[in-house]
């Protein structure tokens, strides 16, 4: 089943950290992703897609704009579901 840019969005979701533009460093690269993974968290999809317009520019003009959502819908649900993965695995934790 192919989904198109929404494939997109999920698979950069997977690699995001190791995509980091050259004039950030690693700390403020960082701190960067934080702010991004705070709108998925609050399902603010514009302020995803204005994130990635503001620090991919290239790669948002090479989607068309009618299909953003598609990209964005992508990308949080590759997080929400690393999320729930990581919620599971300390819910079946025996220590905490």
């Amino acid at each position: 089943m192919q989904r198109g840019y929404r494939d997109v969005g999920y698979l950069l979701a997977v690699r995001l950290r190791e995509f980091r533009p050259a004039q950030f460093s690693i700390r403020l690269w960082r701190q960067q992703v934080v702010f991004l993974e705070e709108h998925v968290e609050r399902n603010e999809r514009g302020a995803v897609r204005a994130w990635f317009k503001t620090y991919y520019p290239a790669l948002m003009h090479m989607i068309p704009a009618r299909r953003h959502g598609e990209f964005v819908a992508g990308f949080i649900e590759r997080l929400h579901e690393e999320n729930h993965v990581q919620d599971e695995a300390y819910e079946q934790s025996p220590v905490r």
